[in-house]
């Protein structure tokens, strides 16, 4: 669902709301540096962050191959492979 509605979103809105996502981390930040402030070792100032740069996170960047427990595919093939070591586990002890 997530693709599709990105697909609906102009570039200009998803702009849009990522600036309004970093205002208010931003703002966030802030209130949490205030009431930091007398916490923090050393000077009581907040350090500054050495990180620099920008990292885009997308949540519809998944492998497609990705099977869900609820795949039926998943019980298929665990009953298959039971059913496999049970054929030779028979024969062995049927032989033996």
């Amino acid at each position: 669902m997530m693709v599709h509605f990105r697909k609906r979103l102009s570039a200009d809105i998803l702009k849009e709301v990522n600036d309004l996502i970093i205002e208010k981390s931003k703002a966030d930040d802030e209130s949490h540096n205030d009431d930091d402030k007398g916490n923090c070792s050393g000077e009581g100032e907040a350090k500054e962050s050495e990180n620099k740069g920008t990292l885009i996170v997308d949540a519809t960047c998944a492998p497609e191959d990705i099977r869900f427990l609820h795949d039926v595919t998943l019980l298929d093939e665990a009953r298959r492979k039971t059913e496999r070591i049970i054929d030779t586990l028979h024969k062995e002890m049927s032989e033996g």
